[in-house]
């Protein structure tokens, strides 16, 4: 990736967007404005499915918390409008729920009043353990099932299918689903993919897009609270994402010390990175006072 060129696709990639977000999605959306602001788009990521998520997009917007120029991405409301890609050979189910008498028992809509039925809520068995979501285009039409069941362990099937109701895709986690919506969304030249999320971080590691750099944001030094830098134990959050380093291309830090603190242990210098916390400097600058009389 050149760092001259003329354009960029940012994709910065957390778990999920809400009203109201702490320090880490804040870091998240400002960073998505940098880029924004230099490559003239950029994108933050979500995965869960959420009716509201174009209204709190809008709303953070209008509060001055998300740039315009930053796009909002998740598999449902892409879905919603779009085509997944098809898988080249749709795997069989490695089990199938016993009862499939799914009966409907919740709908959720979208916001407005047009009536659009977002999802519908399901089960099927003697005492409702098999459970089912099904999520709607605004057409009417089916564009994604998910099953959790029960037979030897937890099971868990997810299908997705075209305007006609052919199936396209199926998976056996939401995780699979979601590293191959997210392949077909960014993984192309031109493009960089930070993620700022531990949990999300878990579901990626095994991801190996072709084009497109993985880069995981250290948000906080990567060991346990009170550990030696040098040879405590890893953080919780972190410890896994260490340990499969070699899944990622890169890692960012936000300060230069939590770097050579990390470069130091693991002896690792061209995969690292510093990017410090965006600021937003105040509309009006302080009057400045000399402190000479």
């Amino acid at each position: 990736m050149d760092s001259t060129q003329q354009h960029l696709n940012a994709y910065m990639v957390t778990w999920k967007l809400e009203r109201e977000f702490g320090g880490m999605t804040t870091v998240c959306i400002q960073r998505a404005a940098a880029f924004a602001e230099r490559y003239g788009s950029a994108a933050v990521v979500t995965f869960p499915p959420s009716p509201q998520l174009d209204q709190i997009a809008a709303e953070l917007v209008q509060r001055g918390k998300l740039s315009p120029k930053v796009q909002v991405l998740n598999p449902y409301a892409f879905l919603a409008e779009h085509e997944l890609d098809p898988q080249a050979s749709i795997p069989e189910p490695a089990s199938e729920p016993v009862h499939q008498d799914f009966t409907g028992t919740e709908q959720v809509y979208l916001p407005g009043d047009n009536g659009t039925l977002f999802c519908e809520h399901s089960t099927a068995g003697p005492d409702e353990q098999i459970t089912r979501m099904t999520y709607y285009r605004g057409d009417g039409t089916v564009f994604l099932t998910d099953t959790s069941f029960e037979d030897t362990k937890p099971r868990r099937i997810v299908e997705a299918f075209d305007r006609t109701g052919t199936l396209v895709a199926r998976f056996p986690s939401a995780a699979a689903f979601y590293r191959h919506w997210l392949t077909q969304i960014v993984d192309h030249p031109d493009s960089l993919v930070v993620v700022d999320s531990k949990f999300t971080a878990k579901l990626l590691a095994s991801w190996t897009p072709v084009h497109v750099p993985k880069i995981f944001a250290f948000h906080s030094i990567h060991v346990a609270k009170g550990q030696d830098l040098a040879s405590g134990h890893l953080s919780k959050g972190h410890g896994p994402i260490i340990t499969e380093r070699s899944t990622w291309d890169g890692f960012v830090f936000l300060t230069r010390a939590q770097r050579k603190a990390y470069v130091d242990r693991f002896g690792e210098t061209d995969s690292t990175f510093v990017i410090p916390n965006p600021l937003n400097a105040p509309a009006v600058q302080p009057r400045y006072r000399s402190a000479v009389r």
